[in-house]
């Protein structure tokens, strides 16, 4: 879930100016501290702490190109990618339901299949 949530705002930065890095800064540690956070991972965490502070450090320079240089550094060692946006996925914020919700493709599914059914019978959508 941080991967999707946090990780994507991060990835998102790499066109940001110095000033948006700096008020993302919190994202930074949510996403180390949910993605990072079993022991066998730590040596990464590790790492990942050291470039966020130095992206940072960087931003508050006012030094954008290095704060994008090693923001780059951060997405290439964490692997990440846009998963917040992906169509249909658990994370896209306009397909949230409640927790223990069964997944967006099986809603989809129950919808496309109910209105098979209802061509079959003769009716149809409108009202």
């Amino acid at each position: 879930r941080a991967r999707a949530i946090y990780g994507s705002r991060i990835y998102r930065l790499q066109s940001a100016t110095a000033a948006a890095i700096l008020t993302e800064k919190n994202a930074f540690t949510l996403f180390i501290s949910g993605a990072y956070r079993t022991g066998d991972v730590k040596p990464i965490a590790k790492q990942l702490t050291g470039i966020s502070k130095s992206i940072l450090a960087a931003a508050e320079k006012g030094d954008e190109a290095g704060a994008k240089a090693k923001l780059s550094e951060f997405v290439a060692v964490a692997k990440l990618s846009e998963l917040d946006l992906v169509s249909g996925g658990n994370f896209d914020p306009k397909q949230r339901r409640n927790a223990g919700a069964p997944p967006t493709a099986e809603i989809e599914a129950q919808v496309h299949a109910s209105r098979q059914e209802r061509g079959r019978k003769g009716t149809s959508d409108a009202c």
